[in-house]
């Protein structure tokens, strides 16, 4: 399984790099499970679809450095006066030799400028979403690693930037 996720994750980087056509973003973000930082490329193949890479720590148990990636998708959604763009996601994440999830996102993006704020690169987003995990682990005190549904939640902050 392990295999299948860094193909996927490669193919999804490579393939992305490669289609990209002129922007991406960086940022951080905190929540359930963890912390992270990603890098996306947006516009990938088709207008709204975009890749993200995560690199983060889980502290919620399994806890270790968590690898992931996801396709987000912008919904071409009029909001009208309400700033924000509306997104769906789905990706992978793992803890090597601990667990694998997969999951399903929603997320809202509002740019600062929008709020009045001079900070045009910014833009501050919340996202949630429904995972199935994997644990391939056996804890310290014996017990075996579980599989089942959860969830997660997080908000953070991006710098969107131009190639």
């Amino acid at each position: 399984m392990r295999t299948i996720f860094v193909t996927l994750l490669a193919s999804l980087v490579l393939g992305g790099a490669a289609l990209a056509q002129d922007s991406g973003w960086a940022g951080v973000s905190a929540g359930y499970p963890g912390v992270s930082a990603h890098v996306g490329i947006a516009d990938v193949g088709l207008e709204g679809l975009s890749v993200r890479v995560n690199l983060g720590y889980d502290y919620v148990e399994p806890t270790g450095l968590a690898l992931g990636a996801d396709l987000l998708y912008g919904l071409p959604v009029d909001t009208g006066d309400i700033p924000g763009a509306l997104y769906l996601g789905v990706g992978g994440m793992t803890i090597p030799s601990t667990s694998f999830t997969v999951h399903g996102i929603a997320g809202v993006e509002v740019a600062l400028m929008d709020l009045g704020l001079d900070l045009a690169d910014f833009s501050l987003f919340a996202e949630g979403g429904v995972n199935y995990g994997i644990d391939v682990y056996d804890t310290e005190d014996g017990d075996e690693g579980a599989t089942g549904v959860g969830f997660l939640a997080r908000a953070g902050v991006n710098y969107h930037f131009d190639f």
